[in-house]
């Protein structure tokens, strides 16, 4: 079920990675206004939770704030390229542990957690799922037209419309 599931998160990120890559940098940038801000702040914190927690799956020591840091100060396309990069090595990491193993780590407010590998990579892909969504809802807000990325419509591409 994981790789399926991270199958899915792949196929619905790249449909709002390409989406991305159609934007100036203005549109990138502009205050939609609210809490969605803009496209530039919703792909730095979807690709700053998805390093942080594959570096949690490595068991590396990370803090969040430091992550957002870094991919702050990247361009849009190199974004991009992170977050592909990122898709890929998920799938990578996924492959190598079993969904029963444990990862210990510790979140940025405060504790120590441990958790299974199909309950993070679960949350994994719920999380980007919501901040996708409030993306698309920001790149539409800004003229896009944007494919659905529900679940469903990707098992029908999967299996030719049937």
């Amino acid at each position: 079920m994981i790789k399926n599931m991270i199958s899915y998160h792949q196929w619905a990120d790249r449909i709002v990675m390409d989406a991305l890559s159609q934007l100036s940098r203005d549109h990138f940038e502009k205050d939609v206004g609210g809490k969605l801000r803009s496209a530039r702040f919703r792909t730095i914190h979807i690709i700053s939770a998805l390093r942080t927690w594959i570096d949690r799956l490595e068991q590396k020591d990370v803090e969040y704030s430091s992550v957002v840091k870094k991919i702050s100060e990247l361009s849009k396309t190199e974004m991009l390229r992170e977050w592909e990069h990122l898709n890929e090595h998920l799938e990578h990491v996924a492959a190598n542990l079993t969904e029963k193993d444990h990862i210990t780590y510790k979140p940025s407010r405060g504790g120590t957690f441990s958790n299974s590998v199909e309950d993070i990579i679960f949350h994994v892909i719920n999380h980007a799922t919501y901040h996708r969504a409030q993306l698309i809802l920001i790149l539409r807000t800004l003229g896009l037209n944007i494919p659905d990325t529900d679940y469903i419509f990707y098992i029908r591409e999967q299996h030719g419309g049937h």
